[in-house]
């Protein structure tokens, strides 16, 4: 188990209870940490754990990898298959806290918190400049409707907003119950031509890198705010950029590490470093869901395959 902080490690017990010899490490697994543990068949990692071939060549007798959150891009499935490791995910562990995460982002740019809060720290109350907007009655437009953009939606609803989604497939029982009153479009060009906030749920793959670039802002609407607590390169940053300062769009929140630094310093740009996933509660169910994908591989029957 790598990158386990102190106050998660007794979460593990449920494993060493059932027999299984358990190395609880609370730095993420490198080349070096990998040698060390290389009679290991199974192994639990976090976000910051290598993950390339050449670290996983040391672990001779690997049978299970399980990354104890939702995405895997940092995994070689190729290289996987090949030596017939079984790699799982916890793909329901983040649902709750990174759907609120996108609301604070949206209400940090919506109330201009950042300039707010740093003029105020400065000794000035003037809220010249500062108005912002209601949430109400405006439209968010969600690209992705998984676990993770449903749940976006349910609390736009009770923000009064109207929602608009664009999925590859639609999901089952849209139409009915708690997403009753979300409008699905096959375009996502409808979508951010209709959309006041615009907020992206999908996974970084070869498809949806540079999903959000030059030709979509300009179709979305003037002044709309773009939400990203999904991966980085999924939006192109030059085109962001550009989009800001021609004031086409009117804001933009993300959860990550940008590659321009210029973005860092405007007013009407909010940026968290990794922290939507970053809850106790969060990380509580990410180390359930790994003991039990282990649990379940030793008995045969594993669950949240990666394919």
């Amino acid at each position: 188990m790598f990158e386990v902080e102190d106050w998660a490690r007794d979460r593990f017990g449920r494993l060493a209870g059932v027999g299984v010899h358990l190395v609880i490490e609370a730095a993420p697994l490198t080349a070096l940490s990998a040698r060390a543990h290389a009679d290991a068949e199974a192994i639990t990692t976090s976000f910051h754990c290598d993950l390339r071939p050449q670290v996983l060549d040391s672990f001779g007798r690997l049978k299970l990898l399980t990354v104890r959150h939702t995405g895997f891009d940092n995994v070689d499935l190729d290289y996987c298959r090949r030596r017939a490791i079984t790699v799982t995910n916890v793909p329901s562990y983040a649902t709750t806290n990174t759907s609120e995460h996108v609301f604070a982002l949206l209400l940090g740019v919506y109330r201009r918190l950042v300039p707010a809060a740093a003029r105020t720290r400065a000794g000035d109350f003037d809220n010249t400049a500062l108005r912002g907007h209601d949430l109400r009655g405006k439209t968010i437009g969600i690209i992705g409707f998984g676990e993770i953009g449903r749940a976006v939606a349910v609390i736009a609803a009770g923000f009064g907003m109207r929602v608009v989604a664009f999925s590859p497939h639609i999901p089952a029982g849209v139409g009915t119950g708690e997403i009753a009153h979300v409008w699905f479009t096959g375009r996502p060009e409808e979508v951010l031509a209709s959309s006041d906030v615009v907020t992206v749920h999908v996974p970084l793959n070869e498809h949806t890198r540079g999903l959000i670039s030059t030709a979509e802002f300009a179709l979305m609407r003037d002044g709309a705010v773009l939400i990203n607590t999904a991966r980085g390169p999924i939006v192109n940053e030059t085109a962001l950029l550009a989009a800001l300062e021609s004031g086409k769009l009117g804001g933009a929140g993300f959860d990550f590490d940008p590659g321009h630094p210029a973005l860092l310093e405007r007013d009407d740009v909010l940026v968290t470093p990794h922290i939507a996933y970053y809850t106790y509660e969060a990380e509580y169910r990410a180390i359930d869901g790994a003991i039990d994908d282990v649990l379940d591989f030793r008995t045969g029957t594993p669950h949240n395959i990666i394919r």
